[in-house]
């Protein structure tokens, strides 16, 4: 796979299912990182939501990102909790 040229979904699924000297390893430590930096937002959230507030210079609509990372934390609590 040209990593440069596929899209954002082939390259999360050939993280996860191609060739790792770990193996299926690979795949725990991609949802680790995910939850981590999904939880590393919500646990966050207030004060992204205020900077996001008093500034407005941003590039993303803070409010949509946090809500986007609260609903796949939630997807991924209820797989593996």
């Amino acid at each position: 796979m040209n990593t440069k040229t596929s899209t954002n979904a082939e390259f999360v699924q050939d993280l996860m299912e191609g060739y790792n000297p770990h193996g299926a390893l690979a795949q725990m430590v991609v949802i680790d990182a995910l939850t981590k930096g999904l939880n590393l937002i919500v646990d966050n959230k207030e004060q992204m939501l205020k900077d996001y507030e008093e500034s407005g210079n941003f590039f993303i609509h803070i409010p949509s990102w946090v809500d986007c990372a609260e609903g796949l934390l939630d997807r991924i609590d209820q797989k593996y909790k």
